[in-house]
């Protein structure tokens, strides 16, 4: 539990005065009331009882599942488990925070096959091309299965005309690199059509665009720059309507980035900024 509410900008409680309590962060209310008052000198008994906030189900992984065994209450980290023959893509894991579950559910997708041509290559391999309506397959590679760039081709039926592309080709996006900035979420190589990655600018800089990239048709759906960051002159705190007794110092300049610290004269300022 934590103090709440105008007790916190309080150093003296009055006869009669009432204080507040609430659940700290990650925890909500379970029975009891977290009011207390002044009387006799003494204060009243707190009854609030807190309990960890549920996140709920961290979601279905296709192929595969999320191990609960911890738990799906604040602070519990569950991971993802693929089928026998799957492999994660993505985060393989999420944790319960305040706001609910972290990252994204991933995917668990069926591991690439290995043949022997001298070496052992590691193919890149495509679903079975779609069939489509009162249309038909004229042409795919002898292979078993389609592999990187391949190229298959359909045709209509008689009487009936192409809408689209007579061509499809398996898209892969280049591992994306975004200077002054490092992946923390999505998946790994090869990128496939659709899949997404997210990226967070290194210390000292900012995101210019949208943090997470989406592979198309065309390639990515965008690039993510990061800039040389800026800081805003903070605030000071409002003590009773005045500020006399706070002081800011700006020191140590180095580049992008400045330290600022309080100096402070009173043990109340001190509280407040804190």
């Amino acid at each position: 539990m934590v103090l709440a509410g105008e007790a916190l900008l309080k150093n003296n409680f009055p006869e009669g005065s009432t204080a507040s309590f609430q659940c700290s962060i990650g925890y909500v209310r379970a029975r009891g009331s977290g009011t207390t008052s002044c009387i006799g000198g003494k204060w009243t008994k707190v009854t609030l009882k807190c309990e960890k906030k549920s996140c709920g189900s961290p979601g279905e992984v296709q192929n595969g599942r999320f191990d609960i065994t911890n738990g799906i209450e604040f602070g519990a980290t569950v991971k993802a488990i693929c089928n026998e023959g799957y492999e994660i893509v993505g985060q393989d894991y999420r944790q319960c925070i305040d706001k609910g579950w972290t990252g994204r559910i991933p995917t668990c997708e069926g591991k690439r096959r290995f043949i022997f041509k001298n070496v052992c290559q590691n193919l890149v391999q495509c679903e079975e091309p779609a069939e489509i309506p009162n249309g038909k397959i004229v042409f795919r590679p002898s292979s078993e299965f389609p592999q990187y760039r391949d190229t298959i081709q359909y045709e209509c039926n008689a009487g009936y005309t192409l809408v689209g592309k007579m061509h499809i080709m398996y898209i892969i996006c280049e591992t994306p690199k975004v200077p002054n900035g490092h992946p923390v979420e999505g998946a790994l190589p090869p990128y496939k059509l659709h899949y997404f990655v997210t990226f967070e600018c290194d210390n000292g800089y900012e995101m210019d665009g949208r943090a997470e990239m989406t592979c198309t048709v065309d390639g990515w759906s965008h690039w993510p720059t990061c800039k040389p960051g800026r800081c805003l002159f903070p605030s000071l705190p409002m003590i009773q309507e005045s500020n006399e007794h706070c002081w800011l110092i700006l020191h140590h300049k180095k580049g992008n980035l400045s330290n600022i610290t309080y100096k402070v004269q009173t043990d109340f300022c001190k509280h407040i900024i804190l």
